[in-house]
């Protein structure tokens, strides 16, 4: 649980600053014609706040699983038994630099494979926000 809690406390501002914005950039006036045309709060929120939100979840979602990988290897490090980040320190006292990079390396390809995920994910659920006429 402490462990989950170090991930979760990593990743959770940029994820929620990167809903928040993205929430405040939906565009105003969609919602307005949307509420002209009598649809109710949760249609609008479904067919306007959520697609313009998307995008920025994505970003922030790449931020945060770096993140969530570098604080697992932390919390590792300081309070479990076993895992990546207590190899690393035993390989450390034990002046094993070449197994201490490796593990790094190993780190490093988890980090870019997760977000190399995330462009395959926002692909599927958002393909109008990976298109690049929409890419600032």
């Amino acid at each position: 649980l402490p462990k989950i809690l170090v991930i979760a406390l990593a990743t959770f501002f940029p994820m929620t600053i990167g809903l928040i914005e993205g929430f405040a950039a939906a565009d105003r006036e969609a919602g307005a014609l949307m509420r002209s045309m009598g649809a109710s709060r949760r249609q609008e929120f479904r067919y306007v706040r959520l697609p313009s939100a998307l995008p920025r979840f994505f970003t922030s979602l790449r931020i945060g699983i770096t993140y969530a990988v570098v604080g697992a290897v932390f919390a590792e490090y300081v309070g479990a038994t076993s895992g990546l980040g207590i190899y690393m320190a035993t390989q450390k006292n034990s002046f094993r630099t070449d197994l201490v990079l490796a593990a790094v390396a190993v780190t490093a390809a988890v980090s870019l494979l997760l977000y190399l995920l995330t462009y395959a994910a926002e692909r599927l659920v958002a393909p109008w926000a990976s298109t690049p006429e929409t890419r600032p």
